[in-house]
């Protein structure tokens, strides 16, 4: 249950990022949700052995990492948030 809660509101951050993008501040705050969605998602991809998933998920999750961010990510940050919207 505690995933799927997750899940949809990572959904929902991405979405909201796609439509505003006038805040500056909301890149951290959208890289944590998603990160913490992701890894749920993986975390349980992995349990039913759902492994293509689990790898794709990390993908997202390591995309999306706040504390160690990826340098390419601000040049294709847009790119990136439909992505991952359309893996979730």
């Amino acid at each position: 249950m505690f995933t799927n809660i997750m899940k949809w509101v990572s959904i929902i951050a991405l979405f909201l990022a796609v439509l505003w993008r006038s805040a500056a501040d909301y890149r951290t705050i959208l890289q944590f949700v998603v990160c913490a969605g992701a890894t749920f998602v993986v975390l349980q991809a992995a349990r039913s052995g759902k492994y293509f998933w689990a790898a794709a998920f990390s993908g997202i999750a390591a995309l999306f990492n706040p504390i160690v961010q990826l340098s390419f990510l601000g040049v294709c940050f847009s790119g990136s948030i439909s992505h991952a919207l359309r893996c979730f």
